[in-house]
């Protein structure tokens, strides 16, 4: 075990592991995602609030898409900082964020369906449209969430 000193107390160190072994989301989570509309994400580490977004599901993967292009958004804090947090249920998630951009051809059109199939209704069927267009492929993500773990 890792320790260190503040002031006169002796903390353990906490570490957070990203790499060893891909965590899942738990299923009450994903079957949130799936059914929810808008789910609540902040990029980075200086935000406090959250805002609503929409998510997709692909088995036990969790993937969201820019909608704007703009170079101030939640897509581009993640790209230099790839921590954050998701909001499911009350629930705060600690995430990474790993760019999925269109290089695998497969995994772009399964989540192009996955937008598809979740937002192609009613007056959101304009925004899904342009969210699965081709230049958005390259504004997805796929979040991950982080163990914390006590060493």
């Amino acid at each position: 075990m890792s320790y260190f000193h503040c002031g006169k107390f002796l903390l353990k160190t906490l570490f957070v592991m990203e790499n060893y072994a891909t965590p899942h989301f738990p299923t009450h989570i994903l079957n949130y995602i799936s059914s929810e509309e808008m789910i609540g994400i902040r990029a980075g580490k200086k935000h406090e609030t959250f805002i609503e977004i929409w998510m997709v599901t692909i088995g036990e993967r969790v993937f969201a898409r820019s909608w704007r292009l703009s170079e101030r958004s939640w897509f581009t804090t993640f790209m230099k900082i790839p921590l954050g947090d998701i909001c499911c249920l009350g629930e705060i998630i600690p995430v990474t964020a790993l760019i999925v951009g269109n290089q695998d051809t497969l995994l772009t059109a399964a989540i192009n369906q996955a937008y598809n199939r979740k937002y192609n209704h009613g007056d959101d069927s304009y925004y899904v449209n342009q969210m699965i267009d081709p230049t958005r492929w390259e504004r997805t993500i796929e979040l991950r969430p982080r163990q914390l773990v006590y060493c």
